[in-house]
């Protein structure tokens, strides 16, 4: 009695199947990166901005009182790719350090802001995030920012 083989390896159709699934999958991935890749990006802004807490934190516990500018905390002109400025005020006692973005990877995020609040406490200083500018003007989306901002906890 001969037994016939049965014929090894996938159809066509099986084949459009699994590639119709990893594309489902892909696209279903991609926003999820993309906002990734975005807030990996937005992770320089904030290294640069605790070197910037770390003057007026510093300047605010000599003199008792925040700094009337980032000069006067022993900061100059800070920028880099993703930064394209740091700046500062003062409002009822905090001081405010923003940032302004560029080169994200998103339109959503370019030329938006996002600042650290610095409170004073007793000779230490508070950090927390706020989006927007000092005035909470154009702000970040916030699935794109830190997670320390996204949670409202206070930045150690």
């Amino acid at each position: 009695m001969r037994i016939d083989r049965l014929p090894v390896g996938f159809s066509l159709i099986e084949l459009m199947i699994v590639v119709a699934i990893v594309g489902v999958l892909a696209v279903a991935a991609m926003p999820k990166y993309q906002d990734y890749s975005v807030r990996a990006r937005l992770a320089e802004a904030v290294q640069l901005l605790s070197a910037a807490r770390v003057s007026v934190a510093e300047y605010a516990i000599a003199s008792g009182e925040m700094p009337p500018n980032l000069q006067a905390a022993g900061l100059g002109e800070i920028s880099s790719d993703v930064v394209e400025s740091i700046g500062y005020a003062q409002r009822n006692g905090d001081g405010i350090l923003t940032v302004k973005l560029r080169n994200t990877g998103s339109d959503e995020v370019n030329g938006r802001f996002f600042s650290m609040v610095g409170q004073d406490a007793r000779g230490v200083i508070r950090w927390r995030c706020q989006p927007g500018d000092s005035q909470g003007l154009q702000p970040v989306p916030v699935r794109f920012l830190p997670a320390t901002c996204r949670l409202g906890a206070p930045v150690s």
